[in-house]
């Protein structure tokens, strides 16, 4: 079993970006202590505030699919969608080792 990797890019909608940013605050905290996960982060873009990408790794493809049917991810999804442009961009990822070993993977 390998790691899975997520990296979810998404757009709030201008005004909206606290009212996003509190809804990823939670959905983290909530997100932190699931069986599984070993990294949940969110980040913002340096050049433009309204884009959000979040970067996750978890322990498998069955713990990231147990996370995506807790209640918290419903309801941050509910609580979210009048506050984005679009659909987020999700991509779960294979970890491909390269290079050093320790900075190769994330």
């Amino acid at each position: 079993m390998s790691t899975v990797i997520v990296v979810a890019t998404l757009r709030v909608r201008e005004g909206a970006e606290e009212d996003g940013m509190s809804v990823l605050r939670e959905l983290a905290e909530r997100t932190h202590p699931e069986e599984g996960c070993l990294g949940y982060a969110v980040h913002r873009a340096a050049d433009d505030p309204r884009t959000i990408v979040m970067v996750e790794r978890w322990t498998s493809r069955a713990a990231l699919d147990a996370h995506f049917q807790q209640p918290h991810v419903a309801q941050a999804g509910a609580r979210s969608a009048d506050l984005l442009e679009g659909q987020p961009t999700i991509l779960i990822l294979d970890p491909v080792p390269v290079g050093d070993p320790a900075k190769g993977v994330l």
